[in-house]
């Protein structure tokens, strides 16, 4: 294929901006902080309905651990909530953290407890959700901490404290 100058300087300028536009774009990925990446993966998950079962059961902790896989982190999973909670009970913190995940039991009749991630500002992405809906929502973090008797809370899970990096 031959091309004309016009046509060579038309393509190495095209070449040029797409080459920039990626460097561009890597370089913001690469400023994201660990935490900023958990919350914007999460946030893709709202509206989804594969992580409802019924009233009484939810896949928590796959919701969970699918968006820390997505992120590139790795966690152990365990048969239910309450016993991943009971599990790092020395590594769970008193203070919330953007990114880190929330562990409670349950104020129904569920033993298993639920693992939902604290997005920052007041949100939370949770599979369980008051009004039912069937859907990955974002509830207020204090109408939950509202809702939950005192002996349910176990607490949270920072990145680093149990969640590592691939």
């Amino acid at each position: 294929m031959d091309l004309n100058r016009r046509q060579f300087v038309s393509l190495a300028t095209l070449a040029s901006v797409i080459a920039a536009t990626d460097l561009a774009s890597m370089a913001v990925v690469a400023a994201e902080s660990k935490e900023d990446k958990v919350v914007r993966i999460a946030k893709t998950y709202i509206g989804n309905t594969n992580y409802f079962v019924s009233v009484e059961e939810t896949y928590c902790q796959k919701l969970c651990n699918d968006v820390y896989r997505q992120a590139g982190y790795d966690f152990k999973r365990y048969g239910s909530a309450a016993a991943a909670a009971d599990a790092m009970r020395s590594r769970i913190q008193g203070t919330s953290k953007k990114g880190c995940l929330m562990y409670w039991g349950s104020w129904n009749s569920n033993i298993y407890g639920h693992a939902a991630i604290f997005l920052g500002n007041g949100q939370v992405l949770t599979s369980y959700t008051y009004n039912q809906n069937k859907k990955v929502a974002i509830v207020s973090h204090d109408e939950i901490l509202k809702k939950l008797p005192k002996s349910a809370w176990r607490g949270y899970l920072h990145i680093g404290d149990a969640i590592r990096f691939k």
